[in-house]
């Protein structure tokens, strides 16, 4: 696998999840941030929920819409 990375936000190039053209990086946010799927909050000060983000186009969603298979997510710009 090629292993160009820009800025990621947590982890390694191992823990990327592609989904419909996406590469999915998991990642915690601490600051406001919305899920891109379902709207709801993504963030959270001291436990945020799991959540991913596409290194190619940064959108952003909760790690359970892909989790549980949810097609949720539109395909990777």
């Amino acid at each position: 696998k090629e292993a160009e990375m820009e800025s990621v936000p947590q982890g390694d190039k191992t823990n990327c999840l592609p989904h419909k053209g996406h590469e999915f990086i998991p990642t915690l946010y601490h600051f406001p941030s919305n899920c891109e799927a379902c709207s709801k909050p993504l963030w959270h000060v001291f436990k945020p929920p799991p959540a991913l983000e596409c290194r190619r186009c940064h959108v952003k969603c909760h790690k359970d819409h892909l989790d549980k298979k949810e097609d949720v997510i539109a395909p990777c710009k």
